[in-house]
């Protein structure tokens, strides 16, 4: 922060200056961030993504190759459309742009957490979301800037093309029960007979009451609904029906995010 002077220019030894439009004030907004968050935080690791990769590299390359700096291709291409070109993509998806000399990786992360010259800080606030679960980038060279880098933030990828439950491991499709006719379809068929629907109504009531006063409380129970997902299909807690859902966890893990921000 004390390489920049008083006309917003950064001075680093061996480089060229850099003019800046907001100079020390980004650096120390994120500074005063940092500081404030708790020093152990619950934000889940990013986990790198091939399929992300594939995209990044290919607008990486379109600007070494054309000296473009701007998030859109020289195809036309959004990083939404490059991002579909590879994967399925749930919850949020983000590109961050590097341009400029760098040396040290640790260069491109702070230019992202600063994020000097965009007053919404999407950059930062991409890198420190709990949101973010997906990540990878694309280094390269730049004819006008010296170096560029592509950076790709996603809460959830899945490919193109897989059958079900193919990206969580499970291979030859799923094995449900078959319960048609059998004694656990009759046990689950008289539970079903004896339950008191009136008490049950009550009981959504009540929970969501518990929602709207703590909503948080619901979290963990989300946490665990998304084990029961295999791709698309979603099973009931002991495991004896299966739907096919239209968007698989996505939704939920919207859902989520959207009782984390309350």
């Amino acid at each position: 922060m004390n390489q920049v002077d008083d006309e917003f220019v950064l001075r680093v030894p061996g480089r060229d200056p850099i003019q800046l439009e907001e100079g020390r004030e980004a650096y120390r907004e994120a500074i005063i961030e940092l500081h404030n968050m708790p020093e152990d935080t619950d934000l889940a690791p990013l986990e790198w993504s091939m399929l992300l990769e594939k995209a990044a590299n290919d607008h990486r390359r379109d600007m070494t190759a054309t000296g473009r700096m701007g998030a859109t291709g020289s195809d036309g291409s959004t990083y939404k459309d490059r991002i579909e070109r590879y994967c399925r993509w749930g919850g949020s998806i983000y590109q961050a742009i590097d341009l400029g000399e760098r040396r040290d990786p640790i260069e491109v992360v702070i230019a992202w957490l600063v994020d000097e010259g965009n007053k919404k800080r999407t950059g930062r606030s991409n890198i420190l979301a709990q949101h973010s679960r997906h990540f990878a980038a694309s280094f390269g060279t730049h004819i006008e800037a010296d170096n560029c880098c592509v950076g790709l933030f996603a809460a959830q990828v899945v490919p193109l093309h897989v059958d079900e439950g193919d990206e969580l491991g499970i291979k030859g499709g799923l094995n449900l029960p078959d319960v048609k006719g059998g004694a656990d379809d009759n046990a689950r068929t008289r539970k079903l007979r004896n339950m008191e629907w009136k008490s049950f109504a009550r009981r959504i009531f009540d929970l969501q009451n518990k929602i709207r006063q703590k909503p948080k409380s619901f979290i963990a129970y989300l946490e665990r609904s998304l084990a029961r997902f295999h791709g698309d299909i979603y099973t009931s807690e002991d495991g004896c029906t299966a739907i096919r859902t239209e968007e698989g966890p996505v939704a939920f893990i919207e859902a989520i995010e959207f009782l984390r921000s309350q």
